[in-house]
């Protein structure tokens, strides 16, 4: 494995625990739960959404906007 794809490991999973523990702490776990079940169901629903996302030409901005009007419409 490259020390890249280590650190890149490393690097996600203590954002993951970091993420986990301040959600339990604000008792937000059954939201972002919730929340991240949403997400799931739409990128299996919207080819164009999912492609959106993964597309690395568009920028971080355009997909927030994307992603917020997406949200503030549920």
């Amino acid at each position: 494995m490259s020390s890249k794809s280590t650190f890149s490991n490393a690097t996600s999973k203590s954002y993951a625990q970091a993420l986990y523990e301040l959600l339990k702490e604000n008792s937000e776990l059954d939201k972002a739960e919730k929340d991240m079940i949403s997400l799931n169901e739409l990128l299996k629903a919207s080819s164009d959404f999912k492609e959106m996302t993964l597309n690395p030409t568009i920028g971080i901005e355009e997909k927030k906007k994307v992603i917020f009007s997406i949200s503030k419409q549920n």
